[in-house]
């Protein structure tokens, strides 16, 4: 038995991972691609437009 109960569970962070690195693209259906690519392309979106905000070019600067 751990001396510590925290090593004896494993964290939700860790399964999600490790599920995550096993996953491989073709086991993806179309509609989970289509959905990553959007929420990709919104990202981009995203840290494009708020890059030319006042507080980003504060940041920028320093």
């Amino acid at each position: 038995m751990s001396s510590h109960p925290a090593e004896s569970k494993r964290l939700l962070s860790h399964i999600i991972a490790e599920w995550a690195c096993a996953l491989k693209y073709e086991q993806l259906s179309a509609e989970a691609i289509q959905a990553a690519k959007l929420f990709w392309f919104d990202s981009i979106g995203c840290a494009l437009g708020g890059s030319q905000q006042d507080d980003a070019q504060i940041l920028l600067k320093h």
